[in-house]
């Protein structure tokens, strides 16, 4: 079992980050909070372009995909970013082949002291390579400069561009994904370091 997969079944509490930010993985008793739940699903909603799925968030759907796509995937992992006692962001991870992890799913949700997003980021990445992990990479829209500009300052690298295009999926939700052939409207960055 890889250290991702322990972290979610509750092998690891919390990463500190001398004492503020820490950073702690959803379990499967994050299902059960209605609170936390309502925090993911606002984040998403107000965070909605920077990711590649657009649709109407709701708690449900939030923990359908915490249950679905995160809990009960070997190899995923959702940290919450916390500082004090209060959660102001969250992380995702997973492992893409035996020596990579991809994150994911940054979100800064509330207002944090500066550098709280980058401490969390780096740290949590520090664990992945003291777990094994040789390089960490991220997906990132070329449109979102600030994003760009904190994993530059990570020292993550700009690798390929895959372009993108827009699908309609079900009642207005629509995705972006892998142009194949259509013309681009929308490009990720890969971005790699190297640990």
């Amino acid at each position: 079992m890889h250290k991702i997969d322990e972290a979610k079944r509750g092998a690891f509490r919390a990463l500190r980050i001398g004492t503020d930010p820490w950073v702690t993985p959803v379990t499967a008793e994050c299902l059960q909070d209605v609170g936390l739940l309502s925090t993911l699903t606002r984040w998403r909603g107000e965070n909605m372009e920077g990711f590649p799925s657009v649709f109407t968030p709701t708690v449900e759907r939030t923990r359908t995909w915490l249950r679905d796509r995160i809990l009960d995937k070997p190899g995923r992992c959702l940290f919450l970013i916390y500082s004090d006692t209060r959660p102001i962001g969250q992380v995702g991870v997973s492992i893409v082949d035996h020596e990579t992890v991809e994150i994911s799913d940054v979100i800064r949700g509330e207002v944090a002291e500066p550098g709280a997003m980058q401490a969390a980021l780096h740290s949590l990445r520090q664990w992945l390579y003291r777990a094994g992990t040789t390089y960490t990479q991220l997906r990132v829209f070329t449109d979102r400069f600030h994003a760009i500009r904190l994993y530059d300052q990570l020292d993550f690298r700009p690798t390929i561009l895959i372009p993108l295009a827009r699908t309609e999926t079900s009642q207005g939700e629509y995705a972006w994904t892998d142009a194949d052939g259509r013309r681009p409207e929308r490009y990720f960055l890969l971005m790699r370091h190297a640990g």
